[in-house]
């Protein structure tokens, strides 16, 4: 069975509790309501990690990183949210290895 997981325009990863120097706690809705579009969120020192898909190409993608596995499932899309200021997404195209239960993909919101 093959599974597509969309990685959307761009993917940020954020704590919020102010314990980090002296950043405000983040908002009900989430950092990402502060970023419409995610428009500077990553210079948002609560962000820890994250990852901006507007590349020309995997190759220039791929060169911010240590590592890159399963390269030939990868590919660029279309497919992002209203709003995004993105205008392509990464695609992961799972070609083998065993499902998530049902419980866990629901639980991570992966979707697939």
């Amino acid at each position: 069975m093959r599974r597509t997981l969309c990685i959307v325009s761009s993917l940020a990863v954020g704590v919020g509790n102010g314990a980090v120097g002296q950043e405000a706690p983040a908002p009900k809705d989430g950092l990402a309501a502060l970023y419409p579009g995610d428009v500077g969120i990553e210079r948002d020192p609560r962000v820890i990690f994250a990852e901006d898909f507007e590349e020309n190409s995997l190759e220039a993608l791929w060169k911010r990183w240590e590592t890159v596995g399963a390269k030939e499932s990868m590919s660029f899309g279309a497919d992002v949210p209203s709003g995004s200021a993105g205008k392509q997404s990464l695609l992961m195209d799972r070609k083998e290895g065993p499902a998530l239960p049902a419980a866990q993909r629901q639980d991570r919101r992966l979707g697939i």
